[in-house]
């Protein structure tokens, strides 16, 4: 199921949501009109007003509701999919690793690093891939990533100031927040 399917799905339980909620708040304020209306037929024309305001008040209340309820059911939906995703991610890194393209990548990622941080950095990387590293750059200066670290690298400079990070966690934490801010604008209507 594509991202779009889902999103369309969300968007239509949205609605419905939204609409069932609309529907409710409708017939609730308009049983409170016609009450105050019946009543303030022997008041005066101030009691009418004052009453219908409060309708509307409370139609804007129940409005208000019903989008809160829509937009924490599409985050809550698009984060179960976002974390289901990462998952399957997770799952096929040993798989992907085995590809031509993984290897270009590691390579890449190296190079960008001595690029960014000078030949004398330290690169730290998973001990299946300093193995392969090591292969194209003999004279690497490679120590072993800490225990679950199991996809890209990361380096700090000679001076330990500055540090790259190519790591999966990394990775995902900056698409992870990215996507939330972009669903966030999303669903508040400020669509970039």
């Amino acid at each position: 199921m594509g991202l779009e399917e889902i999103v369309a799905g969300i968007d239509k339980r949205k609605e419905q949501e939204t609409s069932k909620l609309l529907s409710e708040a409708r017939a609730e304020a308009n049983r409170i009109i016609n009450e105050a209306k019946e009543k303030a037929a022997s008041e005066s024309k101030e009691t009418i007003s004052r009453a219908e305001f409060e309708a509307s008040q409370i139609k804007a209340r129940e409005q208000s509701k019903a989008n809160l309820e829509a937009k924490r059911i599409l985050y809550g939906s698009m984060a179960d999919k976002l974390s289901a995703a990462e998952a399957e991610l997770r799952a096929s890194i040993s798989e992907y690793k085995n590809t031509d393209d993984y290897k270009a990548l590691i390579l890449k990622l190296y190079s960008s690093a001595l690029d960014a941080l000078g030949n004398d950095c330290e690169v730290h990387a998973a001990k299946d891939d300093i193995q392969l590293i090591k292969k194209k750059f003999p004279k690497a200066k490679l120590s072993e990533a800490q225990d679950g670290f199991a996809f890209g690298l990361y380096a700090n400079s000679s001076d330990g100031k500055r540090v790259i990070d190519y790591g999966l966690d990394s990775i995902l934490s900056k698409v992870r927040d990215g996507f939330y801010s972009r669903l966030i604008k999303a669903i508040n209507g400020k669509n970039d």
